[in-house]
C-alpha cells in the first residue's frame, strides 16, 4: 500500500477569510497551536496561506497594531497544495520545491478538507524508524526535505 496525503493529513483545520484582521489570525494559531492558517475567501476556497512569521513581519514593518491590519496583504498568494490522493512522495517534493514546513490538502474547488506539516511526516517517519509500522515516508526522504526547507535563502546584510 502506498501511503497517500490523506492518511497522513489532519482533518480538524483552522481557516480564516482573506479579509479578516492579523489579531484573529493570530489568536486562532494560539488557540489550535499552529503557526499557519489557511486563507479561504469569501466562498470557502484556498487563496492563501499566513504564518506567524508573516504576521510578526507585519507587525515590525508596518508600523500599526494587528487589529488595523488585513491579511490579504501579508499573506502567501497562491499557496502549495496536494490532494488528498496525492502520494507521500509528491506531498515531500512539493514541501522541497516551495521550502514550505505545512501546507494545505484541497478537493474540488480548492476547499481545505486537511493540513500536512513537517511534524507529521517526522512523526510518522520516526514510528517507521522504530518498527511500529510498514515504511512509507522513509526517513531519508523526510530528513532530504527538512535540509531544503531549512537552508537559508539569500538575504541581504540586516542594517542597524
Amino acid at each position: 500500500m502506498n501511503m497517500k496525503a490523506k492518511d497522513l493529513m489532519r482533518r480538524d483545520v483552522v481557516t480564516c477569510r482573506h479579509d479578516v484582521r492579523l489579531d484573529i489570525a493570530a489568536r486562532a494559531m494560539r488557540e489550535r497551536d499552529c503557526g499557519a492558517v489557511p486563507v479561504v475567501d469569501r466562498d470557502g476556497r484556498l487563496v492563501g496561506m499566513i504564518t506567524d512569521r508573516d504576521i510578526c513581519m507585519a507587525a515590525l514593518t508596518k508600523g500599526k497594531r494587528l487589529d488595523e491590519i488585513l491579511v490579504e496583504p501579508v499573506m502567501t498568494n497562491s499557496p502549495r497544495y496536494c490532494r488528498p490522493d496525492d502520494s507521500i512522495a509528491e506531498v515531500l517534493l512539493v514541501m522541497r520545491e516551495g521550502q514550505v514546513r505545512r501546507f494545505p490538502i484541497v478537493q474540488d474547488e480548492r476547499r481545505v478538507v486537511g493540513i500536512i506539516s513537517m511534524n507529521d511526516l517526522a512523526r510518522q517517519a520516526d514510528r517507521e524508524l522504530t518498527g511500529a509500522v510498514q515504511q512509507q515516508v522513509g526517513t531519508g526522504a523526510v530528513m532530504r526535505t527538512l535540509a531544503t526547507i531549512c537552508a537559508h535563502q539569500r538575504q541581504s546584510a540586516v542594517q542597524s
